[in-house]
């Protein structure tokens, strides 16, 4: 039922009837919607903030090709092929397509979250495995999709900010990228978070 409404509010804002019979590019136009209000975890947008969403996925939003291809996959999967076809789909049509992006996001977020580590291990105090100071944590938020914007407090209540050098804070890794902040919220009732690599070697 949440994952209707929200696709409904996908139509609503791309200002299309729920009931609309749609062809294949406009069917496109509601799930990449709906998929980036997804990665977002946020569904109260207005429909004047969904030009600038799409310039930021489209533009600043490292690997966003690689996500874009992943949502097409599952699209095609559902969705006759979009190449000049005279098909018109239904919103349950489009409900299917979403509901696979949504049992299915956990793999491709073994992607993203591979991706969030990197990105942060090579920031890596060569002093101190696995911390990166502070500072740099801050400025490569300015050249990233990764946010990296946590205040010093909140990674201090994580137990994520080693200051046993007061002079130069760092943040801890493993306790970083578990965190909460770094999941999805793929609905009201759970979120995707990056899985806990030692939890899956104990596994074994």
């Amino acid at each position: 039922k949440e994952t209707a409404q929200r696709l409904e509010t996908a139509y609503e804002l791309l200002k299309l009837p729920v009931n609309a019979e749609l062809d294949a590019a406009e069917a496109d136009k509601v799930i990449m919607t709906f998929s980036m209000l997804y990665l977002e975890g946020n569904f109260t947008m207005k429909p004047e903030d969904i030009p600038i969403l799409r310039t930021y996925y489209a533009q600043e939003y490292a690997g966003w090709r690689e996500v874009e291809d992943w949502f097409h996959e599952i699209e095609k999967r559902y969705l006759k092929s979009s190449g000049g076809t005279s098909e018109k789909y239904k919103m349950p049509a489009l409900l299917k397509v979403v509901d696979e992006i949504g049992k299915h996001f956990g793999e491709f977020n073994d992607r993203e979250c591979k991706n969030l580590k990197d990105t942060f291990y090579l920031m890596e105090d060569k002093r101190m495995a696995g911390r990166v100071s502070l500072s740099d944590f801050y400025r490569k938020s300015l050249h990233s999709h990764w946010k990296f914007n946590e205040k010093a407090d909140y990674l201090r209540q994580l137990g994520a900010l080693d200051e046993s050098d007061p002079t130069t804070p760092r943040v801890i890794g493993p306790n970083y990228l578990g965190a909460r902040t770094n999941c999805l919220e793929a609905s009201s009732l759970y979120a995707v978070c990056c899985r806990n690599e030692c939890e899956d070697l104990m596994l074994h």
